[in-house]
């Protein structure tokens, strides 16, 4: 997105997080981390990128990515953003960047998590590991550094879980050493307290107090909230001054949000629900199903709806 500033031009740039939800549109087969044999991190990610670049069915990210959370994203790429993905499984890529479909995670606990259970190292030490090798390895690599250090008079927001942010932490504070990442360039907006002390001036905090605001699911609050900072922009006035004025108008808008006394259910009792349903659309199947006064949670809804409409 372009802002004539003076006799200038600003460019956004968004940098945020893959999605686990993939399009099962494209005859692509499924990479996963739980395939990988070695135990060792450098071992497991030579390994993992042989995988991937063995993998010749790929389209763009942008369209390989799906669910609540991408939506928002193209649409702020289609209202033009540059936009950037931290993926678990590609490193840093760029929104056109070709991809296969793959199952990898930084959670901790999921059969495709990229930690591995045996090591001694913490996840964050692991994860933080990870994507260093990752990005090091990979041919098709671009990174965080090159982006701010090509793009010095650009406006950078990161909108990422905290388990995003753990591993891109030391690459920001050595950028903002370095005089590259400044309060007046960069907006981090995250949930969580886990971020270093001297990356909270750039900080952001999501709250579930702004989803009446911001309306959608709690898991795209980040995303929304990056989205409402954006559309406020106009090129005239300081951006810094206009996102910081810009939170504290939500902050005096937040309310809390409305407790549901729904009804939880069984899996198999989910899937019979969603099979006698003609929906063909995860969120108006949840949504549906809320409103009838049942409760689950969106991931959970979403991977039992998939089993049963594949």
């Amino acid at each position: 997105m372009l802002f004539l500033k003076g006799t200038s031009s600003l460019t956004i740039h968004l940098i945020t997080n893959c999605t686990k939800n993939k399009r099962k549109t494209y005859n692509i087969p499924t990479i996963s981390i739980s395939d990988l044999s070695s135990i060792a991190l450098e071992d497991r990610v030579h390994e993992w990128n042989g995988l991937i670049e063995r993998s010749d069915s790929r389209v763009s990210a942008k369209d390989m990515y799906c669910g609540e959370h991408w939506s928002v994203v193209r649409n702020i790429h289609d209202n033009g953003c540059n936009v950037s993905i931290l993926s678990a499984g590609f490193g840093f890529i760029g929104i056109n960047s070709e991809i296969t479909r793959y199952d990898a995670t930084f959670t901790a606990g999921d059969k495709n998590s990229i930690l591995q259970s045996s090591t001694a190292m913490s996840r964050d030490e692991w994860n933080i590991g990870w994507w260093k090798q990752l990005n090091r390895v990979r041919e098709d690599k671009c990174s965080l550094s090159e982006l701010y250090l090509h793009n010095k008079s650009d406006c950078f927001f990161i909108t990422v879980p905290p388990l995003y942010l753990s591993v891109i932490q030391p690459e920001l504070i050595t950028l903002k050493e370095a005089g590259l990442v400044t309060p007046m360039n960069t907006f981090i907006i995250s949930s969580g307290t886990n971020i270093s002390s001297s990356l909270r001036e750039l900080y952001l905090p999501v709250s579930a107090d702004f989803s009446v605001f911001l309306r959608g699911s709690r898991g795209t609050l980040g995303i929304r909230m990056a989205q409402y900072f954006i559309d406020g922009l106009t090129g005239v006035e300081s951006i810094a001054n206009t996102i910081r004025y810009r939170h504290s108008k939500l902050l005096e808008m937040s309310q809390k949000p409305i407790k549901y006394n729904r009804k939880k259910m069984r899996n198999e009792d989910i899937r019979l629900w969603i099979s006698q349903k003609e929906l063909s659309s995860v969120t108006l199947a949840l949504r549906n199903f809320r409103d009838e006064g049942y409760a689950c949670e969106q991931k959970r809804f979403s991977e039992l709806f998939h089993s049963v409409k594949k």
